[in-house]
Order: structure tokens, then sequence, then C-alpha cells
């Protein structure tokens, strides 16, 4: 809409909330009438129910192409009259494509060909997609063959999800040509019989983290060591976490050597801790090279089954007592637990041995 056009509307809006401007109002009116501007026509028959001269603003959006005012009236217009003809001609003559979209989408027409053709001849791929989707009888392949023209990911996507042709592989090549990382995994994800590791490695090729993390935890079939790949070389401690944590078929021995190489204490003891399968001897390691205590004790207190010999060499060394005292603690408690749970094992050992002599 023209800067100035909306300004003027908006005051007269101002004026309409009023209450009290009525005479204002009649002559801006009057004003709009005489120099006949049917955007504003279309403003008073919306906005100013106090209008007189609803038949003139009518005639005003009759006698013009603008095909916004021209759908607006439509509603008011009775079917088989003269200006009812008229206004579905207007927006036919305005050569606009969303218009004809809106009036095909909202009437029932008898024969959308014309508006059809043009919407064709326009190669609007979101115009087409529309008519293709809503409009009964339109002629899908037809429009699909613009989309495809057109090089928009998103169109082609949608061409794949709902006009139900029998051969999506165009539509696909398209998505995968135009790199759209979104398109490329709603594509994946929702298009039976998608090429997964094309549109995957498109996603690989973008570098992008959450995308990457996403096709793979996401994605039947994806190319599980590409996308980990991508995450490794990124050395993020978070992402290499998630991808352990969250990506079914996940390579966890390489991750964890990928996390040991962050140097980040914090993830390094989270993913021990809290990863199945993780490699404790790496991870373990890579805190015993800080010759830190508290890295080495913060590893003890929360990696259950953690090495204690190892990191006992460099807790001991401590100037703080209470790091040694925690540790010792520490160290009574999982010997006291290890000695129950060994107790258990003979036990269990012994009763087997008597039961296979038994036989």
């Amino acid at each position: 809409m023209n800067n100035n056009l909306e300004e003027v509307q908006t005051r007269i809006q101002k004026l309409i909330d009023d209450g009290n401007q009525t005479k204002k109002i009649q002559s801006i009116e009057e004003f709009v009438i005489k120099e006949k501007i049917p955007q504003l026509s279309l403003f008073f028959l919306k906005n100013w129910h106090n209008s007189c001269a609803y038949s003139k603003h009518i005639n005003i959006i009759l006698n013009s192409t603008d095909p916004e005012a021209n759908f607006y009236i439509l509603k008011d217009l009775k079917y088989d009259t003269n200006e009812r003809k008229r206004a579905v001609q207007n927006i036919m003559d305005s050569q606009n494509p969303y218009w004809y979209l809106q009036y095909a989408s909202s009437y029932d027409m008898e024969n959308p060909k014309p508006y059809e053709k043009i919407i064709l001849e326009k190669g609007d791929a979101k115009t087409n997609y529309f008519f293709g989707d809503r409009i009964k009888g339109a002629n899908r392949i037809k429009h699909a063959n613009v989309i495809k023209k057109s090089h928009d990911a998103e169109c082609n996507y949608l061409v794949a999800l709902h006009y139900g042709l029998k051969n999506n592989k165009p539509y696909e090549e398209e998505v995968i040509a135009s790199k759209d990382i979104d398109t490329c995994y709603k594509y994946a994800k929702n298009i039976k019989g998608a090429d997964i590791l094309s549109l995957g490695q498109v996603i690989i090729d973008s570098g992008l983290l959450y995308t990457n993390l996403l096709f793979a935890k996401d994605i039947k079939g994806a190319n599980i060591s590409g996308h980990q790949q991508v995450i490794i070389n990124s050395h993020d401690p978070e992402y290499i976490y998630k991808f352990a944590k969250e990506v079914p078929g996940a390579d966890i021995k390489l991750l964890s050597q990928a996390m040991a190489e962050t140097n980040k204490i914090e993830w390094i003891i989270n993913f021990a801790a809290e990863i199945e399968g993780a490699d404790k001897n790496v991870l373990s390691l890579a805190i015993y090279k800080t010759n830190n205590p508290e890295y080495n004790l913060n590893y003890v207190k929360k990696v259950k089954d953690a090495n204690l010999r190892l990191h006992e060499k460099i807790i001991l060394t401590s100037d703080d007592q209470k790091i040694i005292n925690e540790y010792q603690e520490i160290k009574e408690d999982r010997e006291a637990v290890n000695n129950i749970i060994n107790l258990i094992t003979q036990i269990k050992a012994e009763e087997y041995n008597k039961q296979y002599t038994k036989i």
C-alpha cells in the first residue's frame, strides 16, 4: 500500500474512533467520492458504518480494476447481477494472481479455467501451489510443472506432500538442488520414499550442528556416521553430549574421544557419568592429565565406577585438606560397597558350584 494512502487511512480511523467527528468525516468522504479513489472507498465501506454514500462507493470500485476492493464487495452483491459480473471481471482484468486465488478459494466458480490459465502464465510458485491445492478441478500437473520451474524449495516440497502425484522425484530434486536446510529436513521426515542420503548430505554439507543432530535423531535411514563427524569436527561439548545421548546408533567410543579432546571438564565428567557405554578410560585419563585435584575429586564423586587409584594420585597432592578428607570418605564408602558386592558375587559362585556338583 502507498505510504501516503496508509497515513490518510490512519488519520480517518482516528476521527472515526473519536466518535464526535462526523462532519469532518463527511467532508473527507465527499472528497474521496469526488476523486474516485477505490482503496479509500473500500476503507469507508469497511470502517465507517454511518456512511450514506454506500452505492457511490460501490460504483467507484466497480469502475476500477482494484482487485482487493472488487473482491470485498462481492459478498454484498447478489448472484446473477450485472454489478457482480462487473466485479468479477474487474478482478480478472487486474491480472493479479493473488486475488484470482482469493476469488477462486472463496466462491464456487462454475468455470475456474480462465483464472487458472492466467495463474499458470504468471508463474508465481505460491499462487500456483494454492490454486492446485484448493480449487476443485484444477490441473495439478500443470501447476506442479510451473512450481518445478520456479525452483521454489518450499512449494516443491508442498507439491510432493499434498498433490498426490505418482512421481515426486522431480520435486525432490528441486528441494535437494535448493540446499534449503529446513525444507530438506521436512522432505526427508514427511515424504514417503524420500532419498534420505541425498537430502541428508545437504544437511551434512551445511555444517549446522542443530540440524545435523535433528536429522540423525529423527530420520530413519540417516547417515549417522556422516552427521556424527560434523558434530565431532565442531569440538562443541554440548552437541557431542547430545548426539551421544539422543541419537540411536551413535558411536559412543568415538564421541568419548571427541569429548575428551574438548578439555571441557564439566562436560567430560557429565559424559562419563551419564552416557551409557562411555569410554571411561579415555575420559578419566583426560581428567587425570589436568593434574588438578579438584577436577579429579569431582570426577570421582560423579562417576560411581571411577578408577580411584588413578585419580587418588592427583587428589592427594592437594594443599586443601577438605578435598583430601572428602576423597577419603568417598573411597571408604566405595570400598565398603565393593566389599559387599564381592561377597555377594562369591556367594552366587558357591551356589552355582554346588548345583553343578550335584549334576
